[in-house]
């Protein structure tokens, strides 16, 4: 479960479905320093832990740029059923996340070249 400190210092927590994957089915979680023993809810606005992004799949990878853009990793932006059935590469992608919008960064990654392309954007 890749998670990333942000400039707030706020936990952001993705999620990391398992098999039988939903295509666009994870998140991002927003938690706060120093929660503890809360359950959160998916459809909370605010409070210590919500949601502040969705419609992911596979993520393997969170970071913040100096700007505080969260940047974030898919290594199979359409799932792995297809690699695990066929053994076709997955394609992944990379998104950022500022102010509440989500920006397709690159698309078409390889799964070695969007890990190489992530730790780009860390710098």
């Amino acid at each position: 479960m890749p998670t990333a400190v942000g400039p707030d210092e706020a936990w952001y927590v993705s999620e990391l479905k398992g098999f039988p994957e939903t295509v666009g089915a994870a998140r991002i979680w927003r938690v706060e320093p120093g929660t503890s023993d809360h359950d959160c809810d998916a459809s909370a606005t605010s409070g210590p832990c919500r949601v502040v992004a969705s419609g992911f799949t596979n993520v393997i990878d969170t970071a913040f740029g100096p700007d505080g853009t969260l940047y974030v990793l898919e290594i199979a932006k359409d799932g792995l059923n297809d690699f695990f059935f066929t053994g076709t590469e997955p394609i992944g992608a990379l998104w950022a996340l500022k102010d509440g919008v989500k920006t397709l960064v690159n698309v078409n990654c390889r799964p070695r070249a969007a890990l190489r392309l992530a730790a780009r954007s860390r710098t």
